[in-house]
């Protein structure tokens, strides 16, 4: 993956073993800046305060859930342009619309999707998301 190593990409899950998993298969394709957060709040928080090329987040949180972040992320000057991949376990396909509609990467219908776990689909996303990143971070002064 082109420039994997300077990615900063932001976790978003309130399962510690969920955030710890996406952080290693992550970590397997070469991303080594990675931020964590247990919920849309504290996803916001640290995504205003630093850059971030990517935020994958869970749907199912509380405070702020992921579609709520994502609709946050979408509405804020700084982080509206990042990258933002939701990720989920239900097959609802009007939670796919909508996340579609707030500004999530696109990635086929979600439900459809190996149900193994968030990493597979993590893997492939990460993967076509890396043209959009490589925009980023040529853009901004590592």
């Amino acid at each position: 993956m082109p420039n994997a190593v300077a990615l900063k990409v932001l976790v978003v899950d309130d399962q510690n073993s969920v955030r710890q998993m996406t952080r290693m298969t992550l970590e397997e394709i070469g991303i080594r800046h990675i931020h964590e957060a247990e919920n849309g709040v504290q996803a916001m928080e640290t995504a205003s305060l630093q850059p971030i090329d990517l935020i994958i987040s869970d749907y199912n949180m509380p405070e702020m859930d992921g579609l709520g972040l994502l609709r946050a992320v979408r509405g804020h000057p700084v982080v509206r342009r990042v990258p933002f991949i939701l990720l989920t376990g239900r097959g609802d396909k009007e939670l796919v619309v909508k996340a579609a509609q707030a500004g999530a990467i696109h990635h086929g219908d979600l439900a459809q999707q190996d149900r193994a776990g968030h990493g597979e689909t993590v893997v492939t996303a990460a993967a076509e998301i890396s043209a959009v990143s490589d925009d980023a971070i040529e853009g901004r002064q590592l």
